[in-house]
């Protein structure tokens, strides 16, 4: 066994995560360390011994990480002003320009060291070269990322390390055999050397000409689940531990709240294609053929909208299927390739839905490598202490005409929801007329959803859920969760 260690110097760790520029990367991905060791590498000679050291190490599996949690470790987003190169050329004293603000997100682990773990693992020959490579690293991820990094021949134990798609929490970048080679590609593109003579002329000229800039010839890596060792991860929910994502992929755009009738059009869909799959239908629909509703969970569609971070502003991305829990592969077999192809139409195939004078929206199977992080099934189902309802819950019950404390009443219907969905007996709740998530609308401006028999709208409301334990998701709680609302989303803080 041996292990990559690091510590950031001034307790502050710059790095942006790979599909939310003000958003910090935390846990650091693998393939960010193997990078700094890389330019490190590079800026120091790229010696030979350096070259095979660094091709062993990416050769080797998937590393486990002990790093600090994320739950307990603050983030923030740092904000500071640049001078703007103006369009009179570069010899303007900095003084003299206009600034521009720039924000760098950071997480801050503080002091505590951070390991790249690999059990398996032994340098041998390469031993030395990799302690002169990691004495060169000054910084991971941003040059305000400074750390001193060292190799450690008893590493404490991980708490990440590569898993199932059924455990996994979060999905980090990885190196591999032939990244070192993709990274040295990358920077020739970049950097292709001296420019021509009548390029620095023009360049220095000041006639505002100047060469394209250059364009990455390589993929960001690859990408792997990681979990908790040992399954320690409390995933008792109605629903499995994954969501199938169908992005939005043009025609009429959407709010959040107005995204609900959107989402009946979609589950209409998915009906009239399962007409021929018995099981399916009753799943889809939540009834039995003689129309009693389905006393156990069943598909349940939810609105993905752009939120969560300090720009949001709630519009629809897609849709996500969820399935409830203990599903049989065969089942989910019939559906993705029984059901689900049906609704496709078209070349391309699309899923088109149609909703009257609201038009025409386009959606598809989400496949990108890298997709947003609202349309990563790892934004609403990874293990957190601390969830927020993103679409208010709908309580099953109206409160007491004469209760004291209705929030209080409230708080207790939420409590009572994540119970009878089995999951841990939060430790605090809340309730709120308004969002605990940016860029989620206030419960008022989602539509009501009307009782069965007298036609009344239900209470519903915004919720924040606090556990002992680490919970995964998805979580969807209250009387409309297969139909969009109460769904909720892991929070950042502990």
């Amino acid at each position: 066994m041996f292990a990559l260690g690091w510590q950031y110097m001034t307790g502050r760790a710059v790095a942006a995560a790979a599909d939310a520029r003000d958003l910090p990367e935390w846990p650091p991905h693998p393939d960010r360390v193997f990078k700094a060791l890389v330019a490190a590498w590079g800026e120091t000679g790229a010696s030979d011994e350096g070259r095979a050291a660094l091709q062993w190490l990416e050769r080797q599996s998937a590393p486990a990480l002990a790093v600090p949690q994320e739950g307990k470790v603050p983030t923030g987003l740092l904000e500071v002003y640049v001078p703007v190169n103006d369009a009179m050329g570069l010899d303007t004293l900095p003084i003299r320009r206009t600034r521009k603000g720039r924000s760098f997100p950071f997480a801050l682990p503080g002091d505590r060291p951070c390991f790249l773990i690999f059990p398996e693992a032994d340098p041998g020959p390469h031993r030395a070269a990799l302690e002169t490579i990691c004495r060169s690293v000054t910084h991971i991820g941003h040059s305000r990322s400074l750390v001193r990094m060292w190799i450690e021949d008893d590493p404490p134990p991980p708490n990440l390390v590569p898993r199932s798609s059924r455990q996994t929490t979060h999905h980090l970048g990885v190196f591999y055999q032939g990244r070192l080679a993709e990274l040295e590609e990358d920077h020739r593109v970049l950097y292709p050397g001296p420019l021509e003579e009548e390029t620095g002329k023009d360049r220095q000229s000041g006639n505002g000409k100047s060469p394209p800039p250059p364009v990455r010839s390589h993929a960001r890596g690859q990408f792997i689940p990681y979990g908790p060792p040992g399954g320690t991860v409390s995933q008792q929910g109605d629903f499995e531990p994954r969501v199938l994502v169908l992005r939005r992929e043009g025609g009429a755009q959407a709010s959040l709240p107005r995204s609900l009738s959107w989402l009946e059009v979609l589950r209409k869909a998915l009906l009239l294609a399962a007409d021929q799959h018995p099981e399916w239908r009753r799943l889809v629909s939540g009834h039995e053929a003689s129309g009693q509703a389905l006393n156990a969970p069943h598909l349940a569609l939810v609105p993905l909208a752009d939120v969560g971070h300090p720009h949001a502003d709630g519009h629809l991305m897609g849709f996500g299927i969820l399935f409830p829990r203990d599903l049989s592969r065969d089942l989910e077999t019939d559906f993705l390739w029984g059901v689900l192809p049906q609704v496709f139409q078209g070349d391309p195939a699309r899923i088109r839905l149609v909703a009257g004078e609201a038009g025409e929206m386009l959606l598809d199977r989400e496949s990108r490598p890298v997709p947003p992080r609202t349309l990563q099934a790892i934004t609403w189902t990874r293990s957190s202490a601390r969830w927020a309802s993103v679409t208010p819950v709908v309580l099953d019950r109206q409160p007491p005409r004469r209760h004291e404390d209705q929030d209080a009443w409230a708080m207790d219907q939420v409590r009572q929801a994540c119970l009878r969905q089995g999951l841990p007996e939060p430790e605090e709740v809340r309730v709120s007329p308004v969002s605990f998530v940016l860029g989620s609308p206030p419960a008022r401006a989602f539509p009501p959803l009307p009782r069965r028999g007298d036609g009344g709208h239900r209470w519903h409301l915004h919720a924040e859920i606090r556990f002992a334990e680490q919970v995964s998701g998805p979580i969807v709680l209250g009387a409309g969760r297969y139909r969009g609302y109460g769904l909720f989303r892991p929070m950042g803080g502990p």
